[in-house]
């Protein structure tokens, strides 16, 4: 069961802060959206996709729909404005013949008008269960036929036009295209949730375990760079290992807490006894904070 306009824009509107209707006309013309009628009762011409401009496509067959038989058509994509005008309501209806079978998507058709029992002499042939191809005749006075295939241009000297008036009442939103799209948000939105919180949650941990350590340091032995190192040692191997950066001056330099201001800052590097005294220091305060 597709959707209608109201129904889509109802589904848009939990995933969206723009106007709903400009958004869902957006998706359409970038191709992740796709529109859909349903026809019944009329005649399909079957054409070869080209790149021929419409009256020139060529007929492989025609097929007749009783008024029971429903087929479901996806408009080609060079009507994609006009749809999109047709749902913000700047036209009310739109000329929609050239469609796509939106089920096997197998078919090219074109929707015909003015197709009635007395103006079908040209079929000649029939061609498997429920198509007919069609012949050009050279002559409409003559019982003669030309090889050639017919074209949209041909049918219409039978009265036959590529016509079908589609209205923002009759026009759906294909289901699976919207709740593909629907889907991959809440997929992206739950991947960007989980990873922005453990990430706040990580450099928040790194934060108040370097300030211990400045705190415990009352001969001012430590550095940042040690710290960031006993740190990320410390961290190893638990869920924010991940979110820690990879190369260990990005930590110092960006997550690292300052030296408080209340801490004078020594001058020259710690020597060897003094970085191994550091080192026990931050051991020990590590440590507590795991008994905590």
């Amino acid at each position: 069961m597709n959707y209608t306009i109201t129904q889509a824009i109802k589904k848009l509107s939990n995933h969206s802060t723009t106007d709903d209707y400009f958004n869902l006309c957006r998706l359409i013309r970038d191709g992740i959206i796709h529109t859909c009628f349903d026809v019944y009762g009329v005649a399909v011409a079957v054409v070869e996709e080209t790149n021929k401009p419409l009256p020139n496509k060529e007929v492989i067959g025609i097929r007749f729909l009783n008024e029971s038989d429903n087929l479901m058509v996806t408009p080609n994509r060079c009507y994609k404005n006009a749809i999109c005008d047709l749902i913000l309501d700047k036209i009310d209806k739109v000329d929609i013949p050239l469609v796509r079978d939106s089920i096997s998507n197998k078919y090219d058709y074109v929707l015909l008008k003015g197709v009635k029992t007395d103006n079908i002499h040209l079929i000649t042939t029939q061609l498997k269960d429920w198509h007919i191809i069609v012949e050009n005749p050279v002559n409409l006075s003559e019982d003669t036929y030309t090889q050639r295939q017919t074209t949209v241009r041909d049918l219409e000297r039978f009265n036959i036009f590529a016509s079908f008036t589609l209205t923002k009442l009759s026009l759906l939103i294909s289901k699976q295209s919207l709740d593909t799209y629907l889907d991959t948000l809440n997929v992206n939105k739950t991947k960007k949730k989980t990873v922005s919180d453990s990430y706040v949650e990580a450099k928040k941990l790194v934060e108040d375990l370097s300030n211990k350590c400045w705190q415990a340091d009352s001969n001012q032995i430590l550095t940042k760079s040690l710290i960031a190192e006993k740190i990320k040692d410390k961290l190893k191997g638990s869920k924010y290992e991940y979110e820690l950066p990879q190369r260990l001056t990005s930590l110092e330099k960006k997550w690292i807490a300052p030296r408080p201001e209340t801490f004078k800052e020594r001058k020259g590097k710690p020597c060897g006894e003094e970085k191994t005294q550091g080192i026990i220091l931050l051991n020990r305060i590590l440590e507590l904070d795991d008994q905590n």
